[in-house]
């Protein structure tokens, strides 16, 4: 960076912008400050009211006489002509007298004794303020009124002659008039001698310093050199060369940020690929990171199929059991008949034959019954087992409920011979079928009912048999919405984990015995595929209650 050194950074304050318009501007200033005083508008006020009160003065001499008279007499008519002589002087705004003998007499604005004031009569007198403010500047001279003859003197009466504000502005408005325009003079005047001076100081140095500027571009800053009107050693020569100074500073700073940028340039092409190589690589891991969570999502959905896996053994045991004692009693009767029919020549025992043959009806019926019931937990373990997106079908929610809490208590206790919950439903039987996935659905009841008898149990197991573990679950019809409660007396959630419920991979259970996305998975099937809401409300230690919406209607 190339040094620099002022000629010099003191200014002789004779030579200083500031003292020579100082020196012109202050010179008109000071004369017309002593003539724009605000005291001589004032004074002039003053001045007037005291001509006014002068002239109130000189009323009482040319009255007085006559008042006295007229009021020693009580010549009330007299009187009054008298007062109204008083009050058409243009300086009278109102005249007030008040003797022992007559009262209290006024005319036009007077104040009364607590100094408010009061019009006895409409005044038409000419006024250039409104009334109340007229009425407000009232200002009155009393002299008492005294009463003389050859051997009486007596005070007869106070007499008080107002005036006004109004009737001094009106004296003096010439003379006002005349200080304003004088004032507006002076200042435009004063205002064009300092137009000029800055116009011829300042404006025109600056104008040079402004187009030095507007020249000046980062391409050719070394072009530029400033050579402002002024020989003498001031402000502006300070000014001029500063800026001179700023314009070799601008030059090294230019080359320096030519070399900053071709840096850049190359440290922005290096960021870019190392961009491009992470955006590479988190996309990498984006996509490892969607095949665990799928992955994820197959094992919870594997892991709900093997938890009923043993219910459904149980379930189909029954079914499988009365198809074969049903083969081996078809048998067993089908044997009874022919040794009954060989026993027989001609006379047969029919009635014998009618009950082994409706023994066999009723054998086979209960075997088709149950062989409907293997065949429809085989259907729903096929259903549940599916891993490509359901179809929507009509559906019997409580059918399906029902079926799955079977599945979910037999499945609960095949896992543990100790285990007992008592088992409740209560179904709207006006609900019917409605538009559902089952598939889907059917994974959301058999996540809540395994929490609702896990809890249940688990409770009952803490408190060595002085606890009845239930379930419930109830179905209602909302009309264009039906309602499911998966209710357990189980240990309930605490407050600090039910905003959490929801969250994938969070779970309450102890390592190993929960995945953390039943609860999530159901959520999403609940309020993204149908539209509805799933709620949960608990009561720590008391119990803990799943509250499912769906709409009735797709």
């Amino acid at each position: 960076m190339t040094s620099h050194t002022f000629s010099s950074t003191k200014v002789n304050i004779r030579n200083a912008v500031a003292t020579k318009i100082l020196k012109v501007v202050f010179s008109f200033y000071l004369i017309m400050a002593i003539a724009l005083t605000g005291m001589h508008m004032v004074v002039e006020f003053y001045r007037a009211k005291d001509g006014v009160i002068q002239e109130l003065t000189a009323m009482q001499k040319m009255f007085e006489s006559g008042l006295a008279q007229v009021v020693w007499d009580g010549d009330m008519d007299q009187l009054q002509t008298m007062i109204q002589g008083m009050y058409d002087s243009p300086s009278i705004m109102g005249v007030k007298l008040v003797a022992d003998i007559l009262g209290s007499i006024s005319k036009g604005s007077v104040k009364d004794e607590n100094g408010n004031v009061v019009t006895q009569e409409t005044a038409e007198k000419q006024t250039s303020l409104n009334p109340s403010e007229m009425l407000s500047q009232l200002f009155g001279y009393e002299f008492p009124l005294i009463y003389q003859d050859g051997t009486t003197t007596e005070k007869i009466a106070n007499v008080t002659l107002y005036s006004s504000a109004d009737v001094v502005f009106q004296k003096v408005r010439m003379g006002f008039v005349f200080i304003v325009l004088m004032a507006v003079l002076k200042t435009s005047v004063l205002w064009v001698i300092f137009y000029y001076c800055i116009q011829y100081f300042l404006t025109r140095p600056l104008s040079t310093l402004t187009a030095a500027a507007e020249k000046l571009t980062l391409d050719n800053p070394e072009n530029i050199n400033l050579n402002l009107p002024t020989s003498e050693q001031n402000e502006l020569k300070i000014l001029e060369d500063s800026f001179n100074f700023m314009i070799q500073q601008n030059t090294a700073l230019f080359r320096s940020l030519k070399e900053s940028e071709e840096k850049y340039r190359l440290l922005s092409e290096e960021l870019e690929h190392r961009v491009k190589e992470r955006t590479f690589k988190l996309e990498e891991s984006l996509d490892t990171l969607q095949k665990t969570q799928n992955q994820l999502i197959v094992q919870e959905k594997l892991a709900s199929l093997g938890s009923m896996t043993a219910g459904i053994s149980h379930e189909l045991k029954n079914p499988l059991h009365l198809a074969n004692n049903f083969a081996e009693q078809c048998v067993l009767f089908s044997q009874e008949i022919h040794k009954e029919l060989e026993k027989q020549s001609e006379n047969w025992d029919k009635e014998e034959i009618y009950n082994l043959l409706s023994m066999i009806e009723r054998s086979a019926m209960g075997a088709s019954k149950h062989g409907k019931r293997a065949d429809r937990i085989i259907q729903t373990m096929l259903l549940h087992s599916r891993g490509q997106e359901g179809e929507w079908q009509l559906t019997g929610i409580n059918e399906l409920l029902k079926e799955y809490m079977d599945l979910s208590f037999h499945s609960m206790r095949a896992k543990s011979p100790a285990f007992h919950v008592t088992v409740e439903s209560e179904f709207d039987d006006s609900i019917g079928q409605i538009m559902v996935v089952p598939q889907d659905l059917c994974r959301v009841f058999l996540n809540i009912m395994d929490n609702a008898l896990y809890a249940a149990h688990k409770k009952s197991a803490e408190q060595n048999g002085d606890f009845m573990p239930r379930v419930k679950a109830k179905t209602k019809n909302l009309g264009h919405q039906i309602e499911i409660r998966i209710w357990d007396n189980g240990k309930g959630i605490s407050p600090e984990n039910k905003d959490k419920i929801f969250e994938p991979f969070y779970t309450t259970k102890p390592t190993g015995e929960g995945t953390g996305l039943g609860l999530s998975l159901s959520y999403e099937i609940i309020v993204q595929e149908h539209q509805g809401s799933l709620r949960m409300q608990s009561e720590p230690g008391e119990y803990t209650e799943f509250i499912l919406v769906i709409p009735s209607e797709k």
